[in-house]
């Protein structure tokens, strides 16, 4: 029988949607299973009478970013919930190049038509100017909008506006900037030079910036918007605001995550641990563990250690790779593929590369070692 069950990252993937994408900080894992019974979720504790679901969210994001926020079941939703408060029955401009599709269905064109807005494209897939913006811009205009380009990367020669072009573009001409930024990175970090932040963002003037909640922010599936307060209220009180809204376990982890935040903590959190760890971390870790691997294995398999790339994932952070390393097995019983579907079924998740299983650390926390030797040890002994 299948189900959620815990599993071993090994694929080299820190944020593997098919693995969950961000594992929770401890104390964000019992903040969720305190709030599993009754919890405080819509109730005004000094009256007694209702509260507003909101509450835990919209504080803390105006306590981090300065501006508001709320809170959806994903990034999905909340870009959905977003274009349709600030611009439903009307025009969203939106340059060529950023029109990104990610995760099987989800297409910035079909959520424009979900969200009851009207998709105006400009600009070419290498060039696009602030005149091509301005341009579309007409009486039917409702936002201009951009994402992140979550999956992919542009590389040669092209041209495109700044954040703050756009920005100044819209707000000239009276319409609000909604940005989805994607990835949850808060601030810069020194182990993503370069990336694009929400608080950057923020600060360029974006009106609306949303983004995951498990991808580099490092809590549960949550999709979160930030912003200005009255477009923030308009999205929180919009009709599909109540299909989209979180459950009391996953508010009250998203509010645990953004405490982290407010504590200044963030580098404890399990995502950055292992985006943070340097290449040279993950050597000696896989070098300390190859004899224990090569001794469980007693000859079913060969086994070293190679130095490899690994990737945040789920559209996140595309332009950074991450120097890795990883136990190399080699199968002197079965096929690789054979292999890798033994240790599968223990848990263990790698990724196959000609003939060998790549065992990728880049995603494994240090305290998941022995649980991981002790699945391997399984494995093998009906290998």
């Amino acid at each position: 029988m299948t189900g959620v069950k815990k599993a071993f990252n090994l694929t080299g993937v820190v944020l593997h949607t098919g693995l969950g994408r961000a594992p929770l900080a401890d104390e964000v894992v019992a903040a969720m299973v305190a709030a599993s019974r009754a919890a405080e979720v819509e109730v005004d504790v000094p009256t007694g009478g209702r509260g507003e679901r909101q509450d835990a969210v919209r504080g803390r994001c105006e306590r981090l970013f300065g501006l508001p926020g709320c809170a959806f079941n994903n990034n999905a939703a909340a870009t959905l919930l977003t274009l349709a408060a600030t611009a439903a029955g009307r025009e969203v401009v939106v340059g060529v190049s950023r029109l990104v599709a990610i995760g099987g269905s989800f297409a910035m064109p079909a959520v424009m038509r979900q969200s009851g807005c009207t998709l105006r494209e400009v600009g070419s897939v290498n060039r696009t100017t602030v005149s091509d913006y301005a341009e579309a811009i007409g009486e039917n205009t409702g936002a201009l909008f951009s994402a992140h380009r979550s999956n992919f990367r542009l590389e040669g020669r092209f041209t495109e506006p700044s954040l703050a072009e756009l920005v100044e573009l819209a707000h000239s001409r009276g319409l609000p900037f909604v940005y989805d930024q994607g990835s949850g990175l808060v601030r810069e970090v020194p182990w993503a030079p370069g990336a694009d932040d929400v608080t950057s963002a923020l600060r360029a003037g974006a009106d609306l910036v949303c983004f995951s909640g498990d991808k580099v922010f490092g809590g549960p599936q949550a999709g979160i918007v930030v912003g200005r307060a009255d477009l923030i209220e308009g999205c929180a009180r919009h009709p599909l605001a109540r299909a989209a809204r979180l459950d009391k376990v996953t508010l009250a982890g998203l509010a645990a995550t953004l405490d982290i935040y407010l504590e200044g903590r963030e580098a404890e959190l399990p995502a950055h641990r292992l985006l943070s760890a340097t290449g040279d971390e993950l050597l000696k870790r896989a070098e300390a563990l190859l004899p224990e691997i090569e001794r469980i294995g007693d000859g079913r398999w060969g086994v070293r250690v190679e130095e490899t790339v690994g990737r945040a994932g789920s559209g996140a952070l595309p332009l950074v790779d991450f120097p890795s390393a990883a136990l190399a097995l080699t199968s002197n019983v079965a096929g690789c593929r054979e292999l890798a579907g033994e240790l599968r079924a223990r848990g263990i998740f790698g990724r196959v590369e000609g003939e060998r299983l790549l065992l990728d650390l880049r995603a494994l926390l240090p305290e998941e070692e022995e649980g991981f030797q002790a699945a391997v040890s399984a494995a093998a002994s009906e290998f």
